[in-house]
């Protein structure tokens, strides 16, 4: 498992993987959180949405973890490893689908982080645990408080707040 998913197996991903195969009707998405060395997480801007971490929809046939490494690499234009699982959340309500939102810690391997997806991404900030800004992804709002408290393997439901209702 190590090799294909870059992190090494612990029963959290063994849960995590169970739940993902009994959840498939489900949309999944990954994402990670990077620290720059003063301890700021870097969020990035979506066009006419809001601020989130750099991730995005699990694809046909892809892991959680595989997608998120792709995520970070076709967004910021970096290379991760994923260090470990902050947390999976059950994302509900606001007028949208369930979403299986799985979020890692991560470190940049190669690369500097930029808007390397313009579509995707219009520009990325480094925030601090006491500056995280509104609007924000429900799986950003609820994994960074988690891994500045320094918790890892969170399983929750966490309901959407403030969001625009689905149209898809």
């Amino acid at each position: 498992m190590r090799a294909a998913t870059g992190i090494g197996f612990s029963p959290l991903l063994a849960l995590q993987s169970y739940i993902v195969q009994v959840v498939k009707p489900f949309r999944q998405c990954a994402a990670v959180i990077l620290t720059d060395d003063r301890g700021r997480v870097l969020l990035l801007w979506q066009p006419r949405q809001s601020y989130g971490l750099p991730g995005g929809v699990v694809e046909s046939g892809e892991t959680p973890p595989q997608a998120a490494i792709r995520e970070a690499r076709e967004e910021i234009g970096v290379d991760v490893k994923l260090e470990y699982l902050v947390g999976m959340y059950h994302l509900r309500g606001g007028g949208w689908p369930d979403i299986f939102a799985s979020v890692y810690k991560a470190c940049v391997v190669s690369g500097k982080p930029c808007a390397a997806d313009l579509n995707e991404v219009e520009r990325l900030e480094w925030v601090s645990s006491g500056a995280v800004p509104n609007p924000i992804s429900t799986d950003a709002r609820v994994a960074i408080p988690d891994f500045y408290a320094g918790k890892r393997g969170v399983v929750g439901e966490v309901w959407r707040e403030g969001v625009v209702p689905w149209t898809g």
